[in-house]
């Protein structure tokens, strides 16, 4: 019956950090935000992970910590997309949105569907029981384990990506804009 409250827990942030943004953005980068706050709503879930909690107040702060991380990847990301467009814009010299909003949203499907499948296939692999109240002891913890560990390395890979392979830095996209402008004739 709390489990609405790690959710509201995850956006609630939303609320706090979305005045400073603008302000954020402009002084730490896109990627880079959100690479920091993969990396902290990553090591939330690995610290959940590792102390095993059974305190359902200190899991539910925890999600609240972990929606911090979340908040710059969920606001920033298709404002990212947008970079991705102007970056092949001035590698390519012409603009490519409808593929690359079709391949985004493909991929984002796509996992979707794979994460349902996973989801479905660990609960076999965990030996949970459809319809029962009571689940084993062994159950509940692989629950425990995959909905802490599964994240954490989820978040982690992305902000290891993001870090260390997305292209577009705060640095870069200001000689992306100068570029795109000239490309345009706006100089």
């Amino acid at each position: 019956g709390l489990y609405i409250l790690v959710t509201a827990g995850n956006y609630l942030p939303i609320i706090f950090v979305m005045p400073f943004m603008g302000k954020l953005v402009r002084k730490f980068g896109k990627s880079e935000l959100c690479s920091a706050g993969m990396l902290l709503a990553g090591a939330v879930q690995l610290f959940l992970y590792v102390i095993k909690t059974s305190n359902p107040w200190i899991f539910i702060g925890a999600s609240f910590i972990c929606g911090f991380g979340l908040v710059f990847f969920i606001m920033q990301i298709w404002a990212m997309v947008n970079d991705v467009i102007d970056n092949l814009e001035c590698r390519k010299g012409f603009r490519e949105e409808a593929t690359t909003y079709s391949f985004f949203l493909f991929t984002r499907k796509l996992g979707q569907t794979i994460a349902g499948i996973l989801a479905t296939s660990a609960l076999v692999w965990i030996n949970y029981v459809s319809g029962s109240e009571i689940q084993s002891a062994e159950t509940i913890s692989g629950m425990y384990s995959i909905g802490t560990l599964v994240p954490a390395f989820i978040y982690l890979t992305i902000a290891a990506v993001l870090w260390f392979f997305y292209p577009i830095t705060k640095k870069n996209l200001a000689e992306l804009q100068v570029e795109k402008e000239a490309i345009r004739g706006m100089v």
